[in-house]
């Protein structure tokens, strides 16, 4: 999503990944293995506790409160990432 503000670091020692949307296990993984590696959050600027998380072909979109991680929607890169409207779960 274009607009997202500066990038930080995620300290969850172990993050527990609640899909809410029926993703693959391997894009659970994906995500898993980023967020254990520290992977950088572009936070939302708009929405606390929002934020999208690059992986190899495709963005996460991602909610983080209180120890968990809520997948709620991933779409592939593509020029810099597609439009909200063009996410794809």
């Amino acid at each position: 999503m274009s607009g997202l503000g500066d990038v930080v670091m995620f300290e969850l020692p172990i993050a527990i990944v609640e899909d809410l949307r029926g993703h693959s296990t391997e894009t659970v993984e994906e995500l898993e293995r980023l967020l254990a590696a520290k992977a950088p959050l572009r936070p939302e600027p708009t929405r606390p506790n929002f934020y999208e998380v690059d992986g190899s072909d495709r963005v996460f979109y991602i909610y983080v409160a209180t120890g968990k991680v809520w997948l709620l929607a991933t779409w592939r890169h593509e020029n810099g990432g597609l439009r909200p409207a063009q996410r794809v779960a």
